[in-house]
């Protein structure tokens, strides 16, 4: 997994809560005129039955005023602060709360405000974060297209999944911008790692367990897996099939260690002292090389780049 990083993000996550407090999300009037065009209509966001608006109103006004009195905290909230905010909100209105109908029609009062906060900026968020990879699995482009014929974006998964927490649906520091495996991997499960916090890094790394049967090419005797799947990491590798999918990456694993076979730091030498002008530097070389970014800050940039730099730490490639 690789860590969201932008030298802008504190001012991104004030344009999007700028945005949102331009809504009345959160307020008694907008809710009335949602649930009553509803019932008009006969469209809503039930998952299950349809609770009756007007029976639930003053429990569902209690969730929401609670809401609103917490609304700047909850938009602008750490991964830490969503996870103490869902404890008090359980504290206010106890664990029972969730199985009510008040609780029901909040979670679908929730999910139109998400629709429409994504309809509305979520082209725009994602393209001022510049993500291009997605951050859960850095193996797939999630590329934004938002031109008058083609609408193209990442899905947002919820760190916090909006289903459980409704009331993080709108919460900027839960909605991570991914492919759509991984969005369906992971559904409502709960992970450890939110990428905006951190990344695996150097901590939980890509490594191949018999180089010398990779090189002969024997491939039912090796195999790729990360080197720590423990604790907060193995939620993460668990639920996005992060093992197993890389497995399926074997012939670019080779190819990284036959080029690393061939060449050496010395051949990079060769190159910048051949092309003199071109002003690359070493860590350019290597890209162009093993088709690849290798440093860390630019793991983002393109898919399968922290493999392609564990395999070459773990074959000292430096």
């Amino acid at each position: 997994m690789i860590k969201i990083e932008n030298a802008d993000l504190l001012e991104i996550k004030n344009w999007y809560i700028a945005k949102v407090a331009e809504k009345e999300y959160f307020e008694e009037r907008t809710a009335g005129i949602y649930f009553n065009a509803c019932d008009k209509t006969k469209k809503n966001n039930y998952k299950t039955k349809k609770p009756n608006y007007k029976k639930n109103k003053k429990k569902f006004n209690e969730i929401l005023v609670f809401c609103r009195s917490n609304k700047s905290d909850i938009i602008g909230a750490t991964s830490s602060e969503m996870g103490c905010f869902a404890e008090s909100f359980i504290l206010h209105f106890g664990s029972k709360i969730k199985e009510s109908d008040a609780y029901l029609l909040f979670k679908a009062y929730m999910d139109r405000n998400y629709d429409a906060v994504t309809k509305d900026i979520g082209y725009d968020l994602v393209r001022k974060l510049g993500i291009t990879v997605c951050p859960y699995c850095n193996r797939q482009y999630i590329f934004t297209v938002d031109s008058e014929s083609k609408k193209i974006r990442a899905q947002y998964d919820h760190f916090y999944p909006k289903s459980e927490h409704p009331y993080l649906a709108l919460s900027f520091y839960n909605l991570i911008p991914c492919c759509s495996v991984c969005n369906q991997l992971k559904r409502i499960k709960p992970i450890g790692v939110n990428p905006y916090v951190k990344g695996f890094e150097d901590d939980c790394k890509f490594t191949v367990d018999n180089v010398g049967k990779c090189i002969f090419q024997e491939k039912e005797e090796w195999n790729i897996a990360l080197s720590n799947n423990t604790g907060d990491y193995k939620k993460n590798i668990d639920e996005f099939a992060i093992n197993e999918l890389y497995k399926q990456h074997k012939d670019y694993v080779e190819e990284i260690i036959f080029k690393a076979r061939a060449y050496n730091e010395g051949y990079y030498d060769e190159l910048i002292t051949a092309f003199p002008n071109i002003g690359l530097a070493e860590s350019e070389m290597k890209r162009i090389v093993f088709g690849n970014y290798v440093k860390m800050e630019q793991l983002d940039k393109r898919p399968l780049s922290k493999l392609t730099k564990d395999i070459l730490d773990q074959l000292e490639i430096k």
